[in-house]
């Protein structure tokens, strides 16, 4: 038996493609001068069932289509094109091809096609992401003084939104920014849950996300943010070895900027509460460093990081480890720029804590005292001092030591905080209930 191969200069028609692999078994035998029973001799397969097959009542097995395409000399045309034709081909209708190997490289157009319209497709608009990133905003704006609960709804609510949306297919800028406001929000509800309800297990899991997030996002701003919530949670766990790894190896290899000068003095002040004074000051100097130089920041509100409250943190550091007096100067500098910088109740009441015992520290009581009055004056109104509050037993310990025994202005002292202690725990109470208001504490 001579084969003659594949036809040459026959149009193929639309309905020959759409009519299924059946179709083209068919064309590419009689092509080849074929009779059912000849290809049933050379395939080893059944002329019935052939006849199935091309008639379109049997779906052809890849190892039937592979003898087929060898029985007419097609060259791997066959093998190829089923699935193309499976799929749907392009209108071929009264086009000459030369060969049904051209009529492959045409399919092969068409399926290029029909990937570019699939992944210039997006399930999502970039004034949806502008209007996610904004909610976001307000979110991180409005935890430095707003309700609580409310707020952490919200962030949650911008979470889910984000996450839904990555599940469908978006352009790759979308996506980064997805990632970067998924991060945002799982940091966001990191911080909520260890600093205001005192679950750093659960803040541990937000952050995890939040870091993994910012990673997809390629924002090494977010990521040093990120990096810092880890370290932040575990120094409010008291694991402050892990808290100074944490911020140590997440700045490694980043540049400079304030999200550098953030893990620094994270790590700086976990140093200082391991009593570690040179790994402290190095990483005080490190974080001075990274500050004069210029570098992303990660957001705004409760993530920014202001030059104010990096005076604050570094002036606690120093004050753990007994470095008094440039503690109290750089608290009192902060507090004159907290104001400005960093409309935060919780921030400046942690600061006036910090320099009231650096007062304390130095033997000066009635500066501590005057520091602190318009503090303790928030024993009603709700509002919600978690740091200032931790900070009550170190202020408690010093006015009852021995340098304090007799002093009647130390004892009156001690119940006020007592009393804004417990102030503060029903405010927290009141703030998990999401019922909790403001009002600024004067300068």
């Amino acid at each position: 038996m001579i084969r003659k191969g594949l036809r040459v200069g026959k149009p193929i028609q639309r309905g020959d493609c759409v009519a299924g692999i059946g179709t083209v078994v068919r064309e590419m035998r009689t092509a080849a001068g074929m009779s059912l029973a000849d290809l049933a001799k050379v395939t080893h397969y059944s002329k019935g069932h052939l006849s199935k097959v091309e008639n379109g009542r049997d779906v052809p097995s890849l190892a039937l289509l592979r003898a087929i395409d060898d029985a007419v000399s097609a060259n791997g045309a066959l093998v190829a094109i089923a699935p193309v034709i499976a799929s749907g081909l392009p209108d071929l209708s009264g086009v000459a091809l030369a060969s049904n190997e051209e009529a492959l490289i045409m399919a092969t157009a068409d399926e290029s096609a029909r990937h570019g319209r699939r992944v210039g497709n997006s399930n999502i608009e970039d004034g949806q992401l502008d209007r996610l990133e904004a909610a976001l905003n307000h979110v991180a704006l409005d935890l430095l003084s707003e309700p609580l609960v409310p707020l952490v709804l919200d962030a949650r609510q911008i979470r889910d939104q984000v996450f839904n949306a990555l599940d469908g297919r978006q352009y790759p800028r979308q996506s980064r920014r997805l990632y970067s406001i998924g991060a945002k929000a799982c940091g966001l509800l990191a911080v909520a849950t260890a600093d205001r309800f005192g679950l750093p297990e659960a803040a541990t899991q937000h952050a995890s996300v939040a870091v993994t997030a910012a990673d997809l996002a390629e924002d090494p701003a977010l990521l040093a943010w990120t990096g810092s919530l880890q370290s932040t949670i575990a120094f409010w766990q008291g694991r402050y070895r892990t808290a100074a790894t944490i911020a140590r190896d997440a700045r490694a290899g980043l540049g400079g900027g304030v999200e550098i000068a953030r893990l620094a003095s994270c790590e700086a002040r976990a140093w200082a509460k391991l009593g570690d004074h040179v790994s402290m000051n190095d990483a005080l100097e490190a974080a001075s460093a990274a500050r004069d130089q210029d570098g992303p920041v990660a957001g705004v509100g409760v993530i920014a990081y202001p030059y104010s409250n990096q005076l604050r943190v570094a002036a606690s550091a120093r004050l753990w480890v007994g470095e008094y007096e440039r503690a109290r100067a750089e608290l009192i500098e902060a507090l004159g720029l907290l104001a400005q910088e960093y409309d935060s109740l919780a921030h400046v009441a942690a600061a006036r804590a910090d320099l009231a015992l650096a007062h304390l520290q130095s033997g000066e009581l009635d500066a501590a005292a005057e520091v602190l009055r318009p503090l303790l004056g928030l024993t009603t109104g709700g509002s919600y001092l978690a740091g200032a509050a931790r900070r009550s037993g170190n202020l408690i310990a010093t006015l009852r030591s021995e340098r304090y025994a007799t002093s009647g202005t130390a004892r009156h002292l001690v119940a006020e905080i007592e009393e804004f202690v417990s102030a503060q725990k029903s405010n927290g109470e009141a703030s998990e209930a999401g019922s909790t208001s403001y009002r600024p504490v004067p300068q």
